[in-house]
């Protein structure tokens, strides 16, 4: 099992193999599906009150604007098919759907950088944001969360409402919360002020 799925992992990350990366999405949720029944308790207020739930992603530009979850990965420009299958697989479940209108417009390789090179190369993002809608943001791994950071900036800072962000793994292996702490929060505010 561990080679199959080394080997789907490489399908789905560096060659843009959708198959391979919903077989691998499918699996990471069985695994975890107490964080998909959170993301559903987060989202129903919203579905309730008549808002449309839009999953992201931070991903590059495409060549077809026309394209959608399903094409997305066949373009030559992207590898990495897990972050928009999972977005695609959670809007299928949520009764949410996939946007790819906001886009990674400063895309900086942050894979192989320090702390400190993450905080100082932070990615940009552009495109429409619809102020009605309540937004999820996926991807695949996050280590310290700069990218989903910046893309919920990018998202509020146009108007937007950002209900969740998830990712199918962290680089630890382990399950990890993406809200500050209550006590991160309490000394932030002291420091800073409310």
């Amino acid at each position: 099992h561990k080679d199959r799925r080394a080997r789907l992992y490489q399908q789905a990350k560096e060659r843009g193999d959708l198959e391979a990366a919903a077989r691998l999405v499918r699996a990471a949720i069985g695994l975890n599906s107490t964080a998909l029944d959170t993301l559903i308790d987060r989202a129903l207020p919203y579905i309730e009150a008549g808002q449309e739930i839009i999953f992201a992603v931070p991903h590059p530009p495409f060549a077809d604007e026309r394209c959608d979850g399903a094409d997305l990965a066949g373009s030559k420009k992207i590898k990495n098919a897990l972050p928009i299958q999972f977005a695609v697989y959670l809007s299928e479940i949520v009764g949410g759907s996939f946007s790819n209108d906001i886009i990674q417009s400063a895309r900086v390789g942050r894979t192989s950088m320090s702390r400190l090179q993450r905080y100082l190369w932070q990615p940009s993002f552009s495109g429409y944001v619809d102020q009605n809608a309540a937004y999820v943001i996926a991807d695949d791994v996050f280590t310290m969360g700069g990218t989903l950071a910046a893309l919920h900036s990018y998202i509020v800072a146009t108007g937007g409402t950002v209900i969740a962000a998830v990712a199918l793994a962290h680089n630890t292996g382990e399950t990890q919360p993406l809200a500050l702490r209550p006590e991160t929060w309490h000394e932030l505010q002291d420091a800073f002020g409310p």
